[in-house]
């Protein structure tokens, strides 16, 4: 991609002083490359509850998708390239109310979508499914072996080689209301191994409302523990093989009202847990780094985003180096209007902001991400294009981004140019180049930096 640099030393002229050598930020990326909905979606679906990738098919679970009556929940599958949609996936045995579609995981063609409202073992005992993604043929019903009432399992679901890890956080086996449990099964037969239960699990403390897996590395949070005060959070880390717990996580400068443990994220040795209440930084919400191997804190991330009630860590993603950081209370075009920052894992800093480039109040963009390698995936199921939360799925690549062809030709020159002059005057969020709801030099310095640098 070629730059005009007549234009670029135009443009230094018009902000003469302001211009002057600053670090870059990260780039904020609001051209999303599609915007999925289904076919047939009706008002209250919340298409985008959940998400995944698995090459170049995205997948979305609709755990309110009336297809198979009220809230029997869907998933959907679409061409990522195209945008068009390939499939709808529904369970053998349908029913009302089952909420097929509250989670879905892969690993390889085998998919496993969770369905925490089946009624197999009572109201509300949950189930999951697993499915070969090749063919859509349904391989296993998994219920827990001592399955009850109001148990939610299936809620949370996933795999990783021939384990699956499913999150029942209505289980009441240790006393009380919710103090919850997670199951391990084995995806090729459908048996279940183990039931993992916390050493020190109290009622209420909601453990299996998250869940991550990774080889025989299973996580299992409960946000809302009380360890360092009142809804803390922590997290449990155990070995899928025996059942046996390994560890237990807690961040370092835990406090109350934090909810650590509301989103995970294992890859490798590292393990991402978000804390959305934490306020102990600038903003509100944080996610917290750990090495699985020595089970000690080795970072924490937050976002230069002043703002209260941002709820940073809300949902969590990560492939290779990058993480992807759900912060749906991020208000660039209103009151929790949604965004996804991305961050280098290997340097702690922010590479990119996602935003909806049709974003408005109360949307909520970020509710559920899934990234793999460039692309990322974000959910958005409070969207009401076709009415009141009938929600969308954005998808966006990072390697054909280029945020200062402002005008999408292709073509860096005066006309994108035009086009940031004329955005930063009206304080549009295409110009927040900074990535920090402000308008002022250092959005200039680095539209400039990226302008005179061109695109691929």
């Amino acid at each position: 991609m070629t730059t005009s640099r007549t234009h670029l030393f135009t443009l230094a002229a018009h902000f003469g002083a302001l211009l002057v050598a600053l670090p870059a930020m990260g780039q904020t990326i609001i051209n999303e490359e599609f915007k999925f909905t289904p076919d047939e979606t009706e008002l209250w679906d919340g298409f985008g509850e959940s998400v995944l990738l698995s090459g170049d098919i995205a997948i979305v679970g609709v755990p309110a998708d009336d297809f198979n009556g009220p809230q029997s929940g869907a998933v959907y599958m679409f061409d990522i390239n195209s945008g068009q949609q390939l499939g709808k996936l529904a369970p053998d045995d349908p029913s009302s109310e089952d909420l097929f579609g509250s989670s879905v995981a892969i690993s390889g063609n085998t998919l496993v979508v969770g369905a925490g409202g089946t009624d197999d073992f009572g109201n509300n005992s949950g189930s999951a499914y697993i499915f070969d993604l090749s063919t859509g043929q349904q391989l296993h019903k998994l219920v827990a072996d001592d399955a009850e009432a109001d148990r939610y399992f299936g809620l949370q679901v996933e795999i990783d080689g021939d384990t699956v890890l499913v999150g029942s956080v209505g289980d009441d086996d240790n006393g009380g209301p919710n103090p919850g449990a997670a199951y391990v099964f084995d995806a090729t037969t459908g048996t279940q191994l183990h039931k993992l239960v916390a050493n020190d699990v109290v009622p209420t403390d909601s453990f299996g409302h998250r869940i991550a897996l990774d080889g025989t590395i299973a996580v299992v949070c409960a946000y809302l523990s009380d360890d360092n005060g009142s809804n803390s959070g922590s997290a449990y880390l155990f070995d899928t093989t025996t059942g046996e717990q390994i560890a237990k996580l807690l961040p370092n400068d835990g406090a109350s009202g934090y909810f650590f443990g509301r989103s995970v994220a294992i890859e490798g040795n590292t393990i991402a847990i978000g804390a959305i209440g934490d306020l102990s930084v600038p903003s509100s919400g944080s996610v917290y780094l750990f090495d699985s191997n020595t089970q000690q804190q080795v970072g924490k991330l937050f976002s230069d985003v002043f703002a209260v009630d941002l709820w940073f860590g809300y949902s969590l993603a990560i492939s290779g180096n990058t993480i992807a950081i759900g912060a749906i209370g991020d208000n660039t075009n209103g009151p929790f209007t949604g965004s996804v920052f991305l961050y280098d894992l290997t340097t702690g800093l922010q590479t990119h902001k996602l935003i909806a480039s049709d974003g408005v109040a109360w949307e909520e963009f970020g509710h559920s991400v899934a990234i793999n390698d460039q692309t990322i995936l974000v959910g958005t199921p409070d969207d009401s294009d076709n009415g009141p939360r009938s929600g969308s799925v954005y998808v966006f690549s990072l390697g054909s981004s280029c945020a200062p062809d402002l005008t999408g030709e292709g073509d860096l020159n005066f006309l994108d140019v035009s086009a940031f002059l004329s955005a930063f005057g009206m304080q549009d969020p295409i110009a927040d180049f900074a990535s920090d709801g402000n308008f002022n030099f250092f959005d200039v310095s680095e539209f400039l930096a990226q302008f005179s640098a061109g695109c691929p």
